[in-house]
């Protein structure tokens, strides 16, 4: 971080003048006698610091010097006017200063993003890459060339239709059953085994295998996901969604889909599913 150090010229001074005047009270609020400035002495300034040593700043909290690291290449350094820690080398754990709660930066290896939160820094795995563009730092939670399986978890039915009818003749609970569709218009597709009267279902079936991170975050649907009520002539059409997915979905493991028909959201049933990555 960067920052005025209006108390550095004080400090300075109170330094160089033990021995002469005897005691002088500096920003620190303690006095020449009492040796360097140090992590735990009281300050006047909030928000400015000082460098202690090469590799550290004390920086005025709350009327007491905290110490942060300043582990990247640049150490702490000092100017006439500007103190510059640096922070790039610093991991999760370390101190940070409390004016920079809710602020990140990115660990020196790009994995991770840092969050200064209650003076910790706390990690946030960036599989894809951490990266920091001016004051903007981005975070990729997936690797977009990672492999993924899309497995159906489980889905959730409404006791009636979108239009309030039962869903089976005679008022039973539908038979549910939750297929991929890479072409909606075409008859192929990957199911579960079906629920049989039952207004909610769980499975593990996998019903896309090996697909990359990428293909499941592009903005071009990669295939239709639908939940459908297995009928003896002909099955009913819960809802349909397009199978396209946030980095957080993916990250997360799991997510969980209202169905959709015609473009409208209907609430009358919903399902998850989880990724695996290969």
């Amino acid at each position: 971080m960067i920052r005025n150090i209006k108390s550095l010229a004080m400090v300075t001074l109170c330094l160089s003048c033990a021995g002469m005047l005897g005691a002088c009270t500096g920003d620190s609020g303690g006095s020449a006698d009492a040796g360097p400035p140090k992590a735990g002495d009281s300050c006047a300034t909030e928000n400015t610091g000082i460098c202690d040593g090469d590799r550290a700043e004390l920086i005025c909290q709350n009327g007491t010097r905290a110490s942060v690291p300043c582990k990247g290449t640049r150490g702490c350094s000092e100017s006439s006017t500007l103190i510059v820690c640096d922070e790039s080398g610093n991991v999760a754990g370390d101190a940070c200063e409390a004016q920079d709660n809710g602020t990140s930066i990115c660990s020196a290896d790009g994995s991770k993003q840092l969050f200064c939160t209650n003076g910790t820094r706390t990690a946030t795995d960036c599989a894809g890459g951490c990266t920091t563009s001016g004051a903007v730092v981005t975070c990729a939670l997936v690797d977009p060339n990672s492999t993924w399986d899309v497995v159906a978890a489980s889905a959730t039915f409404q006791t009636t239709t979108e239009n309030g009818d039962s869903w089976d003749i005679g008022g039973g609970a539908p038979d549910g059953m939750l297929c991929w569709y890479d072409d909606i218009n075409q008859s192929a597709r990957t199911c579960t085994p079906e629920a049989p009267d039952s207004f909610s279902a769980t499975w593990t079936t996998t019903l896309k295998a090996g697909v990359s991170a990428s293909s499941l975050m592009n903005s071009a649907s990669l295939g239709v996901l639908c939940l459908l009520d297995v009928d003896a002539t002909s099955d009913d059409q819960a809802g349909c969604v397009y199978a396209r997915f946030t980095a957080e979905e993916i990250h997360s493991g799991q997510t969980t889909m209202t169905l959709l028909l015609d473009g409208n959201n209907l609430g009358n049933a919903s399902f998850s599913i989880r990724f695996v990555q290969r």
